[in-house]
């Protein structure tokens, strides 16, 4: 058993050394981790991603997270399923709860619309919570709560929705970070906005994110501005375009033009609404923006009656809507790949938990048997040296009962002869019996003195050496029998040779198959069995 625990320690000693001696390589995803997933810093991510090679499963699975973390936070599209899913497979068998996690939640958002399948949306998201929940990344938790406050407001889950953007906020709070309480704060107004219209807590989380504009940079002010625009978009439109020129002011994006385009549409003021969407094309907008701002073209030339353009901005607007068609039947093809491999995977997993469950089970079973032998050898090997023990103290006793008996006889001068007789013989024979064990124990004795080892001795040949020894140093043996708590009978030997003999620790070391730390701990265990006599 010691040696099982030594060998044990030796293996997990092993690879820890070994785990801490990454390569070059694996340093150099570490460094990009920073940057990709602690600071946003995508441009210097993907140029150290561009100049690497992985090797191995381990580095290719931490790379493919960082490449679709960098990629997808750049606005790139990313175009596959491919990387992240080795990546969760890898990180499954190879268990690393936060890795694990941010690989759920890169397939999680970056094929995420309102498209999507409610189902396999709300589980991959639920299993990077399962896994950040084991980490103490707040940035991460803050990222998978962003993500279920959008998944479940877009699915009209409003109390869950509540529920995850409080969570999101509270992260966000811990991690100080403006851009990130920005976020939750908006996510909050938004949903109090749609789905419960409470107006005051609308108004009491739109004055936090403006408060928080003070002190943000050009970045966070646009998000700020244009998020509040969003909220007061439909209730009082000329608070919502001054906010959304206000974005404007800090960054030009597509989003903040088409805002201003629709608060102008609504109000039938389709020059306005024009000018912007010029504006907004001039950004290079995704497809579903384009389409969208064609559409409100065609209304503001058709309201004109200018045929012409009309009819150009209906051409653009229909090629626009076959490639936007392209794009979604991509998508659901690729929807329909997620849910195979994410079937897939779950009948994989499924499996090994199945198998693992069977290993632990007859691991259980075996470790059961071997206790149990292991308890019946202790209880056999204690039942022996009681025999021996109970045997030896029969051969005493009955010694003593046969002398008394004679004494008896003799004092009232019975004529018994008899008995008498008898009583000799058997008195002779235990009297013989007596003498046989201290010869033996006296052999037994210059064994010892010859330095032979006494390992092998049974119970019965150390009594007849300790029966043997009180012929000589009876305090010696009544030291062994009641100045020590319940010696046992190895620990008796010791102190044969080790007290009584004298016997150097080379001689012990030999006796007895020991060593410096053994022989130590051995006189330590004696020492503490010894009874100190109170005065």
């Amino acid at each position: 058993m010691h040696r099982f625990l030594k060998l044990s320690v030796v293996a997990l000693l092993l690879a820890t050394i070994s785990c801490s001696h990454k390569s070059e390589t694996y340093k150099l995803l570490v460094e990009v981790d920073s940057l990709a997933l602690g600071h946003h810093n995508n441009d210097s991510a993907l140029k150290i991603l561009r100049n690497i090679e992985p090797k191995g499963k381990e580095e290719s699975a931490y790379y493919n997270i960082l490449e679709a973390a960098a990629t997808f936070r750049g606005e790139n599209p990313v175009k596959s399923f491919d990387g992240i899913n080795a990546s969760i497979q890898y990180y499954t068998d190879n268990y690393d709860a936060r890795k694990l996690a941010y690989a759920y939640y890169y397939k999680s958002i970056i094929f995420i619309n309102k498209d999507s399948l409610k189902r396999e949306m709300i589980t991959l998201f639920k299993n990077a919570e399962q896994h950040a929940l084991k980490t103490t990344d707040y940035r991460l938790l803050d990222r998978v709560y962003s993500g279920l406050t959008f998944t479940n407001s877009t699915f009209a889950e409003k109390d869950v929705a509540l529920k995850c953007a409080h969570k999101e906020l509270a992260y966000a709070q811990k991690l100080n970070d403006s851009h990130y309480k920005t976020t939750a704060l908006m996510h909050l107004a938004l949903i109090h906005h749609y789905m419960t219209n409470n107006t005051d807590s609308v108004a009491y989380y739109i004055r936090q994110c403006e408060a928080l504009a003070d002190d943000a940079d050009s970045e966070i002010k646009y998000y700020i501005y244009n998020y509040i625009g969003q909220t007061l978009m439909q209730n009082n439109p000329s608070s919502a375009k001054q906010y959304f020129t206000n974005a404007l002011k800090y960054n030009k994006q597509t989003e903040a033009y088409m805002n201003l385009a629709k608060t102008f549409a609504a109000e039938k003021n389709y020059k306005e609404a024009l000018k912007y969407c010029d504006s907004a094309l001039l950004i290079k907008p995704s497809l579903a923006s384009r389409e969208e701002t064609y559409r409100l073209m065609a209304e503001y030339y058709y309201q004109k009656n200018d045929i012409k353009q009309y009819k150009r901005i209906t051409d653009v607007l229909i090629n626009t809507n076959a490639e936007l068609s392209q794009y979604k039947e991509n998508r659901q093809l690729l929807e329909l790949q997620q849910r195979f491999d994410f079937e897939k995977q779950r009948a994989d997993y499924e499996k090994k938990i199945h198998g693992l469950v069977g290993i632990l089970g007859l691991t259980a079973f075996i470790s059961l048997i071997i206790f149990l032998l292991h308890r019946i050898r202790i209880r056999r090997t204690e039942n022996n040296r009681m025999a021996s023990e109970l045997r030896y103290e029969k051969l005493k006793s009955n010694l003593v009962l046969f002398e008394g008996r004679i004494a008896e006889l003799e004092t009232e001068k019975q004529s018994h002869s008899k008995e008498m007789m008898v009583l000799k013989n058997k008195t002779e024979n235990q009297r013989l019996a007596m003498l046989k064990n201290l010869q033996h124990g006296r052999e037994l004795y210059e064994s010892m003195n010859r330095c032979e080892s006494p390992v092998n001795w049974s119970d019965y040949d150390t009594l007849c050496l300790l029966d043997f020894i009180t012929t000589f140093d009876s305090d010696f043996a009544e030291t062994l029998e009641f100045g020590y708590d319940n010696l046992n009978t190895s620990q008796k030997l010791f102190m044969v040779a080790d007290k009584l003999m004298k016997k150097d620790d080379v001689d012990i070391f030999r006796m007895f198959n020991l060593n410096k730390d053994s022989l130590r701990n051995k006189r330590n265990r004696i020492a503490k069995k010894r009874i100190v006599s109170s005065k």
